[in-house]
């Protein structure tokens, strides 16, 4: 509840605004919400298409011991992954207080890995049984990279 009343105070802050501006100009963005990153491997900038998890989750320490075990078998994710807390000024009830993403290459890369892993594995089967009752999920969505401005290394 706290989060949530935090949160609702950041959106209507003009001094909130004014950071964000700020920050626009000397930062870089690396997902399509304010998030504090909690784990995550891989190099989100070599992906062009994500699988992302909204959610809300009740203990976050054990969701995140689930998760890197599910994400440490190598089985589940092709390229970059992350689990993150939703940022300040998120709404948190649509949207949820975390989100996950898994990142592919690209579209033929993902559709292939989603098509090949029609089976669940142990470890993903494993992973829903530890977070059933601790997480909601919000939506699933799919987002690729249509423009990205960032200047290439």
């Amino acid at each position: 509840m706290s989060y949530l009343m935090w949160a609702n105070n950041w959106t209507n802050c003009p001094a909130a605004g004014k950071f964000l501006n700020t920050m626009n100009e000397i930062s870089e963005q690396t997902y399509q919400f304010m998030g504090m990153p909690l784990m995550g491997d891989g190099d989100p900038n070599a992906d062009q298409v994500f699988q992302v998890f909204l959610m809300d989750v009740k203990d976050p320490a054990s969701y995140a011991k689930a998760y890197s075990n599910l994400m440490s078998s190598g089985e589940q994710c092709a390229g970059s992954w992350a689990l993150v807390a939703m940022g300040p000024g998120m709404n948190v009830e649509r949207y949820g207080t975390h989100f996950a993403y898994c990142g592919f290459k690209d579209i033929d890369v993902y559709l292939d890995g989603y098509m090949s892993n029609v089976t669940p594995t142990k470890e993903y089967t494993d992973f829903i049984k530890k977070v059933s009752n601790i997480r909601e999920l919000k939506a699933v969505n799919m987002s690729g990279v249509v423009k990205d401005w960032a200047p290439q290394q």
